[in-house]
């Protein structure tokens, strides 16, 4: 049994809690570049004012009332969500999830887990600052638009400078049959990843398995490896360390969500490169175009936030307004892969690449990376089933639809999870179910329509 001081204490120290967690929400929200001066000084305000003593409720609401018209849409959201708790009182029970870190140490509801992590991703400066070296126009232009800073990944990779593996010398990967391994390892840890490069053309190749191998730097490794086997460095003159520092960049701009994660893009790397060596498709392409298709399997859901277009058009997002909802998930991938190169030459592996194969690269990685939005399912389906019966199996007879091929098969592999042996098919059905519920979850606490499939 409870007693009235032991409940007094509880809701002192739920009150406790939620201005804690709401200060630092402020100050996340308050040191985007995107807030002007009147929000500065609403953060003044905040900081002057506010104490433990003071009626904490009463001071938050009319100071968040008074200045609503400062923050995005988005921020918007989480606003009115604090309004509502603070209506219902600060203890525990009115506050939600999203604000209140100190209830999610006794839950086991992952749920809560999930939609507090997304809405402090999505609703908070530290998931949308802008990179420091892009211009001032573009700077505007990209406002807000990424998920996870540029600058981030580009201070990631150079980090990981120091634990590159050296170049090899032709000695060197004489005597090490060219392990591929873009990092350094120990004997016993470089036998067990060799283990899985050497059947990484397999159907049944175990991405998880895989993944624990490389202690998490699956992307980096395997697409290390599949872009050496087939001659893109030699090819494309890509410097060996520029290409370790752009997986990193790339590795780090894959959020750690659920399905749209660093390991989804392997497992889709793999399953294409799989294509290529033992479905023929090999035959049909060139070196460019090859290295569009491999390029394009590594990058198609960079940046992914674990939502869908949907609810980037029902929310309004900054993506939804800067894509106009025209593929506002895929657009972005896209974006991101061709700035971040633009703007940071250390990364850049296309910056041997002749004018004119540049320009049929970008096309291609273009279009097969907007294919893989899955409102384009049924009519490319349609489609490439007329291509089937009129042009035959004949590879002769595909060259001038290669580009319908690559796109066909890109997205047959990215939502091939499911053909993939039982447990690995599990292991994937469990995941996206576990991203689709937390956009059904935030939709609900956004209070926008629940997406299909989303309801939990």
């Amino acid at each position: 049994m409870v007693s009235e001081d032991d409940s007094s204490s509880v809701t002192d120290s739920g009150a406790s809690s939620f201005t804690s967690s709401f200060r630092s929400v402020c100050d996340d929200l308050l040191s985007d570049v995107r807030v002007d001066e009147a929000a500065k000084a609403l953060r003044a305000t905040f900081q002057e004012s506010m104490s433990l003593e003071e009626n904490i409720s009463t001071q938050l609401r009319l100071m968040i009332e008074r200045n609503l018209s400062v923050f995005s849409i988005e921020d918007r959201a989480i606003m009115q969500m604090t309004l509502k708790a603070l209506a219902n009182g600060s203890q525990d029970e009115g506050i939600p999830y999203a604000l209140n870190p100190a209830a999610m140490g006794s839950s086991k509801d992952i749920k809560n887990v999930v939609v507090q992590e997304w809405l402090r991703d999505s609703f908070t400066a530290g998931g949308r600052k802008i990179p420091e070296r892009l211009t001032p126009r573009r700077r505007r232009s990209m406002r807000g638009m990424f998920s996870k800073s540029i600058d981030k990944g580009i201070e990631s990779a150079l980090k990981q400078k120091r634990t590159l593996k050296p170049v090899p010398t032709p000695s060197e990967v004489e005597l090490d049959n060219a392990c591929h391994i873009p990092y350094e390892v120990d004997d016993e840890e470089r036998g067990e990843i060799l283990k899985f490069l050497s059947r990484d053309a397999s159907w049944s190749f175990d991405v998880w398995a895989f993944t624990a191998a490389t202690g998490g730097r699956q992307l980096g490794t395997l697409a290390s490896k599949i872009l050496t086997e087939w001659g893109c460095l030699e090819r494309f003159k890509i410097d060996t360390e520029t290409l370790y520092l752009w997986l990193a960049f790339v590795d780090e701009m894959y959020a750690d969500v659920a399905f749209h994660n660093s390991t989804h893009a392997t497992d889709v790397l793999q399953a294409v490169h799989c294509t290529l060596k033992t479905g023929g498709l090999s035959q049909l392409l060139n070196p460019l175009e090859r290295f569009a298709f491999l390029i394009s399997a590594i990058v198609h859901d960079l940046g992914h936030d674990a939502m869908s277009n949907n609810f980037h058009k029902n929310s309004v997002s900054e993506r939804s307004l800067l894509y106009n909802d025209q593929s506002n998930q895929e657009m972005f991938h896209c974006t991101t892969f061709f700035a971040a190169m633009q703007d940071n030459p250390e990364i850049n592996i296309l910056e041997n690449l002749t004018l004119s194969e540049f320009s049929e690269f970008r096309a291609l990685v273009i279009r097969l990376v907007l294919q893989t939005d899955m409102k384009h399912h049924f009519s490319a389906l349609k489609d490439f089933k007329v291509l089937q019966n009129t042009l035959g199996k004949e590879y002769e007879n595909w060259q001038e639809h290669k580009a319908d091929v690559m796109s066909m098969v890109l997205h047959a592999c990215d939502i091939s999870a499911q053909a993939r042996p039982r447990s690995l098919a599990i292991a994937w059905a469990e995941r996206v179910h576990m991203e689709f519920f937390a956009q059904g979850d935030a939709e609900a606490l956004l209070n926008l329509p629940i997406s299909p499939l989303c309801d939990r």
